[in-house]
Formats: structure tokens, sequence, C-alpha cells
């Protein structure tokens, strides 16, 4: 968030950083059968996939796509994403940072998902082309 901020004054020192940084990113990821299939969906969609992808900000992508020339992230939202219907405090954290990273991200809710397969949908997709439309939040800067 201090990034994201552009704020530099009263932040820790860059070794206590560094260590909270590496703490962050050491988060080890299991794949879920969800998101296996929804791994299998993009690729059944003829897109090259990259999963968990890391990124230098610490956070991680459940996969990267090649979307009509623009690399997108698709994030699988299963039950611990959301707070009923709604998604969690963490996941709308994550989703805002990552636009501020410049990163367009589709999320792929488990309710939505799950409707599909039961639809008979042969092979559900996530709607990447809302993604792709995207305009990733410009830095704000907080006085």
């Amino acid at each position: 968030w201090a990034a994201e901020r552009a704020l530099h004054e009263g932040m820790p020192s860059p070794r206590l950083l560094e260590r909270c940084h590496s703490a962050f990113e050491d988060g080890s990821a299991t794949a879920s059968s969800l998101q296996r299939a929804v791994g299998d969906g993009l690729a059944a969609l003829g897109l090259r996939v990259e999963e968990e992808v890391q990124l230098s900000s610490g956070y991680s992508l459940d996969f990267v796509v090649d979307w009509r020339g623009q690399r997108l992230g698709v994030e699988v939202d299963g039950p611990s994403h959301f707070v009923g219907e709604a998604p969690s405090g963490r996941t709308m954290l994550k989703r805002r940072q990552l636009r501020s990273l410049g990163w367009r991200v589709a999320p792929v809710p488990y309710l939505e998902w799950n409707g599909l397969a039961q639809a008979g949908s042969p092979t559900p997709s996530p709607d990447l082309e809302v993604a792709r439309q995207q305009q990733p939040q410009q830095q704000q800067r907080l006085l």
C-alpha cells in the first residue's frame, strides 16, 4: 500500500521491508480441483497458460494468459474468497492492488464456474473479454 500511495516517510528500514516482503511471498500455493478445472478450460480455449505466476510485488496470480494481444491475470475465487456472495475484503484489496500495479484480472467466482458446469457447458471458460476491457487504476497519491 505504501508503494501504491508513494509514501516513504516513516517507513520501516529497508532490511525490515525486505524481510516482510519475503514473508509475504513465501506462501506456497496448492492448486484446488476448481483451479485445475479452470486451467483446463483456459487451455481448451487454445491459450498459453502460465500457472501460479509470482509477481515482484509478492502477489501471485493463479494464471496468466495472452488474450487478444494482452497479458491478463486470472484469479480463481473459491468459497474462502467470499463473505456470503460478496468478495471478502482480502480479495477486494488484492484486486485493487493488482490493478494499481497495471494488471487486468479476470476473477472466476466458484458459483459462476459451477453454474456453467451444471448448465452443461462442455468446457466452461472464464469471461476474459471483461478483464481485457478493464482499465488499470492510475496510481493515486494521498496528501
